[in-house]
């Protein structure tokens, strides 16, 4: 059943080795009333040529200059005319029943957002398993993002309605934590009684790769405006206790705070130039970690910080 055009986003930036596959497999989905909008962020490979010999009306590319991954997603943004809003990168791709796994969903008028399982794996996932549903109130769905446990903070995993994003925007400041925060607004701009459907199904396939987040190296040189997302959380972590009156929202804030912390401890450890920087640091994360100490029933998420924070 057609239920809406979906709008698939994607930045690209020197993809050549992986371009190809990411958008064939945005064009053969199951569901095929989709539009592809591709901007190439100034790739120097053969990024855009591959591009260029695509033959498919749904494909869009928009060349760019350089300007970064968030600036690169509010140009597809500007751009898109779905009723739904997808997102996957270059290196990644989906599986053929993405999109139809979760657009019906959407029938139900207050579901908001969709969201699916992913797997690190390259070759096809055997979904065995009856496919179980989990729903959740926007309330609920915030927590569970920053939990952490099956939402996850990622972009590329779930499908949102258009029309609550009219007003949102990537964060360009800091080209760090986008994800996260554009979750926050989007969530925050659904009506109260919104629903958030999450689909027990590994439906994309994420490939790390090297230079990403989470392949982040010790020594690594460290960009001092991505500190303006520690001031974002704190931002969010106010609101949640004076909006929202919701102190468990607010702690599951300051344990993701926490957790950037020590990313940026990571990237500091081993550089002169931010010597002072990781020390201010490491005081900051100390000062948070004493009071989830304090906190008997803590979460599995904040048991792992403390491992890792034991090394730093």
């Amino acid at each position: 059943m057609n239920i809406g055009q979906v709008s698939i986003l994607m930045p690209a930036y020197n993809a050549e080795k992986t371009i190809l596959r990411a958008v064939n497999s945005l064009l053969e989905q199951s569901y095929e009333n989709v539009e592809i909008i591709v901007v190439d962020d100034c790739s120097t490979d053969n990024t855009l040529k591959i591009l260029s010999q695509i033959e498919d009306k749904r494909l869009k590319v928009i060349p760019s200059e350089k300007i970064g991954v968030a600036k690169a997603r509010n140009i597809t943004l500007a751009n898109a005319n779905g009723e739904f809003i997808a997102f996957c990168d270059s290196d990644d791709f989906y599986e053929k029943d993405y999109i139809s796994s979760q657009i019906e969903f959407f029938k139900n008028e207050k579901v908001c957002m969709t969201a699916c399982n992913y797997s690190m794996k390259i070759k096809a996932v055997k979904n065995h398993r009856k496919q179980n549903l989990t729903t959740l109130n926007v309330g609920k769905a915030i927590e569970e993002i920053f939990s952490d446990k099956f939402l996850f903070i990622y972009l590329w995993n779930k499908i949102f309605r258009a029309e609550y994003l009219k007003n949102i925007e990537f964060d360009t400041s800091s080209s760090w934590g986008e994800d996260v925060i554009f979750l926050w607004d989007y969530l925050r701009s659904c009506p109260k009684d919104s629903i958030v459907v999450h689909v027990n199904k590994k439906l994309y396939h994420y490939i790390l790769r090297k230079g990403s987040f989470a392949s982040l190296q010790c020594g690594k040189k460290f960009k001092k405006e991505r500190l303006s997302f520690l001031d974002a959380c704190e931002n969010m972590k106010e609101v949640a206790l004076k909006d929202m009156n919701n102190e468990s929202l607010a702690y599951l804030i300051d344990s993701w705070q926490l957790w950037i912390i020590m990313q940026f401890l990571i990237e500091t450890k081993f550089s002169k130039e931010h010597k002072e920087l990781h020390k201010n640091l490491k005081l900051r994360a100390k000062e948070k970690y004493k009071s989830f100490k304090k906190v008997k029933n803590r979460y599995n998420f904040i048991r792992r910080q403390a491992w890792v924070f034991g090394l730093l």
